[in-house]
């Protein structure tokens, strides 16, 4: 290709295709982390991007692996949903990426990216003590650890 001369595939064509192919964001973090505190900050950020908390369908007091799964893969519905919209969807929450990437709609989605969330232990415990959040205790602490 000569100098002023037009690609067939130049680059605006490839951002342009890119931009359409939604993404699902996990901002994932065990309880303590900052998750819910960061959330009206990125809704200013990205208004364009549709922003969930993971737990707004409700935690059972029993909540565990199970409920953690299936309730990722409701989430990872919803943002097929906004994918045929060609919108971005974010969850904030307590999602680990292995049980993300092995939900049933897993392979139906564009793109997946996930970022960890993780603070200082003593940080996290006064954070769960001050909301009056179940989990200030040395499992929590555990949880955290194993999700670095």
């Amino acid at each position: 290709m000569w100098r002023n001369q037009p690609s067939i595939w130049d680059f605006h064509s490839h951002v342009t295709i890119l931009w359409f192919a939604a993404m699902v964001f996990f901002l994932t973090g065990a309880g303590g982390s900052g998750k819910t505190a960061c959330m009206p900050h990125l809704r200013r950020l990205l208004p364009q991007v549709i922003l969930y908390d993971f737990d707004a369908v409700g935690v059972p007091r029993s909540a565990g692996t199970v409920w953690r799964q299936e309730t990722t893969e409701y989430w990872l519905q919803q943002a097929l949903v906004h994918q045929v919209e060609a919108r971005d969807t974010m969850i904030c929450g307590g999602a680990v990426l292995g049980e993300v990437l092995a939900c049933p709609s897993a392979p139906k989605i564009n793109g997946i990216s996930a970022g960890l969330l993780d603070c200082a232990d003593v940080v996290r415990i006064d954070r769960l003590r001050a909301s009056g959040k179940r989990g200030a205790a040395q499992g929590m602490l555990n949880w955290a650890a194993w999700r670095q």
